[in-house]
């Protein structure tokens, strides 16, 4: 699988659904926590389809990658472990554009999607978390220094800057805010009305 040289291959990373989300514990059981993972990874992946992508999920198990077929999604499989891993697996397999982006971002719509993509027609992206993380990077030469995990973001800002070329840093509510704590869950909760309905289910 690969991008065409036009094209960016968009690769949304999803854990194991049996480890995924552990933090969210003390207010969300096991069960809850696989669909709700689910549900994020389908629909950012989605907001990018709507954005004129072709998304496909970098599936850490073969039951991740059982479920994004059955999603309808491509499955791009992830050899190597972690995030940086996966960074280094879908860089290996884009022909040219790349773009990774977080699954837990429950708050992404299609226009924040289609700002990332067009912001890549000329040059690298970089969208960072709200803890300091990097929830969307993206460029268009083969591969960089991968750092992903606490102050992130500033890592590859510099890597960027300092080895290609200045990114577009894209803030954005929706893409800003990735799901990882309870103390996350309740903002989203209360600013995204499918992730309310969702929850109220369990």
């Amino acid at each position: 699988m690969s991008s065409t040289s036009n094209s960016p291959l968009v690769a949304i990373p999803v854990k194991a659904f049996g480890v995924a989300k552990a933090r969210l514990a003390p207010r969300v059981s096991a069960p809850a926590r696989r669909v709700l993972g689910q549900a994020m990874a389908a629909r950012t992946a989605r907001m990018f389809a709507e954005a004129g992508a072709e998304p496909v999920i970098l599936a850490a198990d073969a039951r991740v990658a059982g479920w994004a077929r059955t999603t309808g999604f491509e499955v791009l499989a992830q050899r190597r472990p972690g995030l940086n891993g996966a960074a280094l697996d879908l860089v290996e397999s884009a022909a040219g554009p790349w773009m990774m982006v977080h699954a837990d971002l429950p708050l992404i719509t299609s226009d924040d999607a289609r700002i990332v993509l067009d912001a890549l027609e000329a040059g690298p992206v970089i969208s960072p978390a709200r803890d300091g993380g990097t929830n969307v990077l993206g460029a268009r030469h083969p591969g960089m220094d991968f750092a992903y995990g606490p102050g992130s973001f500033h890592h590859h800002l510099r890597n960027l800057s300092d080895h290609v070329e200045r990114p577009t840093v894209i803030v954005r509510i929706g893409l800003a805010l990735d799901l990882d704590t309870p103390e996350d869950l309740v903002y989203a909760i209360e600013a995204s009305p499918w992730l309310r309905d969702l929850i109220a289910a369990f």
